[in-house]
């Protein structure tokens, strides 16, 4: 084959999956976005310290969790890792629940 036709057709090739990899690229970034926070992958702090996260944790966590003198030493974990030590506050459906309303905050 004529290497001035395989350079046009990888040209051409590049030229036309740019937008297709413009858009997968916004895709992955939305749905980086949409995944943001969950209870698996965010520390409880950074939950806490983001106002729109707080609200949902305040939705739907009891007032005990809030008011136990242990919570600024479970900051660095996550509710999935604290769930066995709070097993009537962080039941699956409340972590369900909460996972539900942090995905809506990312679209």
């Amino acid at each position: 084959m004529n290497t001035k036709y395989m350079i046009a057709g990888l040209a051409s090739a590049l030229f036309l999956s740019g937008p297709l990899m413009a858009a997968g690229a916004e895709e992955a970034a939305a749905q980086e976005v949409a995944a943001a926070y969950s209870t698996a992958d965010t520390a409880l702090g950074e939950l806490l310290d983001t106002p729109e996260t707080r609200a949902v944790l305040e939705a739907h966590v009891s007032q005990e969790l809030f008011d136990s003198p242990q919570l600024d030493m479970a900051r660095g974990m996550t509710l999935r890792q604290l769930q066995p030590f709070a097993t009537d506050i962080l039941s699956d459906e409340v972590l369900a629940e909460v996972d539900a309303d942090l995905a809506k905050l990312g679209s």
